[in-house]
C-alpha cells in the first residue's frame, strides 16, 4: 500500500448512529458534541525518504478529533466528525486528515441497550513533507458503514462496541473493531475512552462529550 494512502485511512473511528423502522425513545441522547485526543499506532512503520538510502521512520501519529450529531424527534440522526493527526522528525513531517458525514436512526434493543447502525461518506487525506523538497499528498472519498451497540453497565458507566468499514474509491478498504467506555458525571457530561483495531493501524481516543 502507498504510504500516504495508509496514513490517510488510519484512525477512522466509528460513529454511534442508527437506523430502524420504529421511533422508540432511546436510552442515550444522540444530540451531542465531543472533542478528543487521538493516538494512532501503525502496524508497519512508514518511511519518508530524504535521499537515495536515507529516511525517517514513523510508527505513530497523534492529534485531535471533533464530532457532533443531532437527533430528530423521529430518531433520525445526522452526524459529522473530523480529525487531524501529525508527527515530525528532524527533516520530515507527516499528517493525516479524516472527515465523516453520516445519517442514521436509533432504537432501543432493551431497557438499557441501544443497537447502532450508520452509513455515510468518508474523506481521507495524507501528506508527507521533506525539508528542502516540498510536500506530497493523496486524498480519496469512500462509503462508510458501521453497526454496534451502546449499553448502560451502571447508572454512570456506559460500554459500547461497533464494527466499521470504509470502502474507498482508490485506497484499500478499511475495517475496524471499535470498543469503548464512558463515565458520566450527570445527564449531559461524560469522559470517554475509545479503542479502534483496524486492518493497518490501531487508535486510541480520550475525550469529553456533552449530550443535550
Amino acid at each position: 500500500m502507498h504510504l500516504l494512502s495508509k496514513m490517510a485511512i488510519a484512525g477512522i473511528l466509528s460513529s454511534a448512529l442508527v437506523f430502524s423502522a420504529q421511533a422508540q425513545e432511546t436510552n442515550f441522547s444522540y444530540t451531542q458534541l465531543s472533542a478528543a485526543y487521538i493516538y494512532t499506532d501503525f502496524d508497519d512503520d512508514i518511511i519518508v525518504f530524504t535521499g537515495p538510502s536515507s529516511g525517517e521512520v514513523y510508527s505513530d501519529i497523534g492529534g485531535a478529533a471533533l464530532s457532533g450529531s443531532y437527533q430528530f424527534n423521529n430518531n433520525v440522526i445526522i452526524g459529522v466528525s473530523g480529525s487531524y493527526q501529525e508527527n515530525s522528525g528532524s527533516r520530515t513531517e507527516i499528517s493525516a486528515r479524516q472527515s465523516l458525514f453520516t445519517v442514521g436512526y436509533a432504537f432501543p434493543a432493551a431497557q438499557s441497550v441501544d443497537i447502532v447502525l450508520s452509513g455515510g461518506l468518508a474523506y481521507a487525506e495524507a501528506e508527507a513533507c521533506v525539508s528542502g523538497f516540498g510536500c506530497s499528498s493523496v486524498d480519496d472519498n469512500g462509503i462508510y458503514v458501521a453497526g454496534g451497540m451502546r449499553a448502560w453497565a451502571s447508572s454512570w458507566l456506559e460500554l459500547n462496541a461497533a464494527v466499521s468499514h470504509v470502502n474507498y474509491d482508490d485506497f484499500e478498504s478499511e475495517t475496524a473493531l471499535n470498543i469503548g467506555a464512558a463515565g458520566w458525571f450527570d445527564d449531559s457530561s461524560s469522559i470517554f475512552l475509545n479503542l479502534s483495531f483496524g486492518d493497518d493501524a490501531n487508535s486510541t481516543a480520550l475525550g469529553y462529550r456533552y449530550a443535550f
